[in-house]
């Protein structure tokens, strides 16, 4: 069990990291760090795979119900909206305000979805 709470931490960890780093990326401004900006997009991917590994494992190791492939499915969803928004804005020209709100509130979402799926596939067995 220490393993799992390890597995959970590490990507809540890592998660926290994407929105610190993109904090840092949104005060400094359109001439992006690219050291920075490297750094956020590694550590989304890490988020992305090592999250996409710990469910599947999960998903074996607990089984599953319909309303935790609801939650994966839409997790999946906004994650790939979270990343489409994320390379808008990574463009020069100037950008929508609607995409920056998105990319900057879809976290939140994400974050709420991640944590009912796991809940549900851990916790409420």
């Amino acid at each position: 069990m220490n393993n799992l709470y390890f597995k959970i931490g590490l990507v809540y960890i890592l998660f926290l990291l994407i929105i610190i780093s993109g904090i840092f990326l949104a005060k400094i401004g359109r001439s992006l760090n690219t050291k920075i900006f490297a750094l956020h997009k590694i550590i989304s991917i890490l988020t992305i795979v090592a999250s996409s590994i710990f469910i599947s494992q999960f998903y074996k190791s607990f089984g599953t119900s319909p309303i935790v492939l609801i939650f994966i499915v839409l997790s999946i969803l906004f994650t790939l909206l979270e990343i489409i928004t994320g390379a808008i804005l990574s463009f020069e020209k100037p950008n929508n305000l609607i995409i920056l709100y998105l990319h900057k509130y879809i976290p939140v979402i994400i974050l709420i979805f991640t944590s009912l799926t796991v809940y549900f596939l851990v916790f409420k067995k």
